[in-house]
């Protein structure tokens, strides 16, 4: 898991890179994007059934796409 965690954060911080270039901004906004993801994914899960749920799912997308 942990390995596959790496590979994925990796993979995002090429994917996305800030404008400076910096390869630990670039590490640290991949880093907060699946931080992000993996939040959502956990609340909106726990609040499963209520409109909150898909709240948080909407917010954690529009957040991660504004970001781009």
């Amino acid at each position: 898991m942990i390995r596959g965690g790496r590979r994925r954060t990796a993979n995002q911080a090429h994917a996305r890179p800030p404008a400076a270039g910096d390869e630990d901004a670039r590490r640290a906004n991949a880093l907060a994007q699946a931080a992000t993801m993996v939040s959502a994914m956990v609340l909106a899960r726990a609040t499963e059934g209520s409109p909150i749920s898909d709240e948080l799912l909407a917010a954690a997308r529009e957040h991660l796409l504004q970001a781009e």
